[in-house]
């Protein structure tokens, strides 16, 4: 679903430059990836590369393929500078989580949710609803962002980002403000909601003792030792790359919501 392979991105310039270099990195529907690192090693520039909001400088291989299979160069894309198809497919194709939620302020838990599904023109089908008893913040329908805790803020966070029915979400710290117990059951809950609706899912964290007790596969940002590659580098292949997972290849044969009443991703 989603590959790069030579893509380079400079941070700076002069002798403070600095270079993260994705020698390979490749992801499946429904799979899950931590991406670990010391701080200020590039995990941030790597995902903002992977969200489409952050040009690469060179880039060999840069793939990502919809959800009806359709193949997009965006290596291509980049360099022709297609920015309406690089906005359309980051709006239909990605959601995201910040490390604070990142909820609209003066819209509600609900409202909240459905932004995304506003802005693409999604028909209501009852997908956000499920979504949010899924994640036991159904009771918090009503309330404003600053009305919640900051585990719920991270939970209606997570509704927002699946409630597209994206093919790729990426996690930027997302239980970073959470105390231990409540950064496992958060963390959690999202890899069980993408592996249910088969949504990859990248999550950057510095808590190397949480993903290891989640037991995700470790994309691994390390100083790039190549005297002509100054900076940082990534070189991940998953242990399995199935072309999707059983049962959820897209819409031919569209993924089990997460409460088991067979909604489908959402189509306009």
């Amino acid at each position: 679903m989603l590959h790069l392979a030579g893509v380079e991105r400079q941070r700076g310039s002069g002798p403070g430059a600095f270079t993260l270099r994705i020698e390979h990195f490749a992801l499946s529907p429904g799979a899950c990836v931590a991406v670990i690192g010391a701080s200020g090693s590039g995990k941030s520039t790597f995902l903002d590369l992977l969200g489409l909001v952050l040009r690469p400088d060179r880039a060999e291989v840069f793939e990502f393929r919809g959800r009806d299979e359709t193949r997009c160069d965006l290596a291509d894309w980049w360099r022709r500078g297609a920015d309406g198809e690089l906005s359309a497919l980051r709006a239909s194709e990605i959601g995201y989580v910040l490390q604070t939620g990142g909820l609209l302020p003066f819209l509600n838990v609900a409202q909240n949710i459905q932004v995304s599904r506003q802005l693409l023109g999604l028909a209501e089908d009852g997908f956000a609803a499920e979504l949010m008893d899924w994640l036991a913040i159904q009771r918090l329908a009503a309330k404003m962002p600053h009305q919640l805790s900051v585990g719920e803020r991270q939970r209606v966070a997570i509704a927002r980002a699946f409630a597209h029915w994206p093919r790729l979400v990426l996690a930027d710290e997302p239980t970073a403000a959470l105390d231990p117990p409540q950064a496992l059951r958060v963390c959690q809950r999202m890899v069980e909601l993408a592996a249910s609706l088969g949504i990859a899912l990248v999550i950057v964290s510095h808590d190397w003792g949480l993903v290891r007790t989640l037991g995700l596969p470790e994309a691994v940002v390390e100083p790039n030792e190549a005297p002509e590659h100054s900076g940082s580098r990534i070189d991940y292949v998953p242990p399995t790359a199935p072309d999707a997972l059983p049962g959820r290849s897209g819409a031919a044969n569209a993924p089990a919501s997460p409460t088991g009443s067979g909604s489908e991703p959402p189509n306009g």
